[in-house]
């Protein structure tokens, strides 16, 4: 769910029971494999950028960009379920913690300034 997409966050906001919807938009989700003489360098990225709407105005309340990115060094023969394994269970995990912290900072702030 991207902030261009109005009638989106309309209809999901009708249907919400919480106070937030996040949403947001994946901008790089990749590995890369550098291949040297006698190693491999497995290099990840995951880039997104994501946005949170208050649910009972549909106001953007944050617009930020995510990333993580992470490389290895591995012997020549690299499978490639290693390298998908990396990209998801590492990498991924890295940036869903980033966002959450940063969605809980949000939220967080939101609601003292609510109180005051």
């Amino acid at each position: 769910m991207s902030k261009s997409n109005s009638q989106g966050i309309k209809d999901i906001g009708e249907a919400q029971t919480g106070d937030y919807i996040l949403g947001g938009q994946i901008i790089s989700f990749e590995f890369i494999n550098d291949v040297g003489f006698w190693t491999i360098t497995n290099r990840r990225t995951v880039i997104l950028n994501i946005n949170l709407f208050r649910s009972e105005d549909m106001q953007l309340v944050m617009e930020i960009p995510v990333t993580a990115t992470e490389s290895k060094e591995y012997a020549m023969g690299l499978a490639h379920s290693v390298a998908i394994n990396n990209l998801v269970n590492e990498t991924m995990k890295k940036t869903a913690s980033q966002i959450i912290q940063k969605v809980a900072e949000k939220i967080s702030f939101e609601q003292t300034q609510a109180k005051k």
